[in-house]
């Protein structure tokens, strides 16, 4: 491993006991009463509330909907199931922490928004994320995909002035495969219409090379994806991995993987700092028992 790729592999590592702490800790004061908030609205269904925050250096009360609580709170339950995975390693436990993501996004569907700074490729690792764990929570999230593509193609209102492929010939191209995969044949149809016509190489070779025998050409392709994992794991909103969430869950990698280990075909060969956490856990977290504050939301944005 070469000295570049270790660095990077030590500071993606080095996130998961500093970024989700420091996020984790945030919530105190004016922002655990947020978490309260979202309670009620688990418990109680209430969708608006107040709040007293400080705004130039004085006291102010300020109305919010549960959308603005939702943002504020997701970050909450990701970075602590994120703690509690690395502590325990439970994969059913991190699963858990991210459907918190998918709902935030069903909850904007749901309500014919868009959240705030999310991109095709954002919405495509959470695609390949329900295709994988929470298959009856894909249709809302691809149908949020296809809107968010369609606008992308019409309006191209992005926040900023560059230009990019935002994942239409990597991450997008690969949400194509995977919904294909899982017989959403037309979601997959659609998704691959906004795509390039060429796909990112490392992509094709898993895809080509997905159920292989040769643990050699396995390992290349896994090696190869991870390199572009960690290549484009920057805070740069034209890059695949533009949050910490998917840097540090390398979703578009274990869908894969997962579905080598349901084809009965072995994964324990493949050895990076990476994966190594999730390797052992692929393939013995299905159908995932949601707990009550899911069981809630779910039932909320039903």
């Amino acid at each position: 491993m070469g000295l570049i790729k270790s660095i990077k592999l030590k500071n993606l590592t080095h996130k998961r006991s500093d970024f989700f702490s420091k996020v984790f800790n945030s919530y105190k004061a004016e922002e655990s009463a947020f978490i309260t908030s979202f309670e009620v609205y688990l418990d109680k269904g209430q969708e608006n509330f107040k709040h007293t925050v400080i705004l130039f250096g004085e006291e102010t009360v300020k109305e919010y909907d549960i959308i603005a609580i939702f943002k504020m709170v997701k970050a909450y339950y990701i970075s602590k199931s994120v703690l509690e995975f690395e502590r325990t390693k439970k994969y059913s436990v991190l699963l858990k922490g991210y459907l918190f993501y998918v709902y935030y996004q069903v909850m904007h569907y749901n309500n014919d928004k868009f959240a705030p700074s999310i991109l095709g490729t954002d919405l495509s690792l959470l695609l390949m994320f329900t295709l994988t764990y929470f298959p009856d929570e894909t249709d809302k999230i691809g149908k949020q995909l296809i809107k968010f593509l369609i606008f992308h193609k019409e309006k191209a209102k992005y926040s900023i002035e560059s230009t990019g492929d935002f994942g239409l010939s990597n991450i997008v191209h690969l949400s194509s495969f995977l919904a294909g995969h899982y017989q959403k044949k037309t979601l997959s149809v659609q998704i691959k219409s906004f795509c390039s016509n060429s796909i990112e190489p490392c992509y094709l070779k898993a895809i080509e090379n997905l159920y292989s025998n040769d643990e050699k050409v396995v390992g290349e392709w896994v090696d190869d994806m991870i390199n572009f994992h960690l290549r484009n794991s920057k805070n740069d909103l034209k890059l695949p991995f533009n949050n910490e969430e998917w840097q540090y869950f390398p979703i578009e990698i274990l869908s894969m993987l997962e579905l080598r280990v349901r084809k009965g075909l072995k994964i324990n060969f493949i050895k990076n700092k990476l994966l190594d956490d999730f390797i052992p856990l692929l393939g013995n977290e299905s159908p995932i028992e949601l707990n009550d504050d899911l069981k809630k939301l779910r039932s909320r944005l039903s």
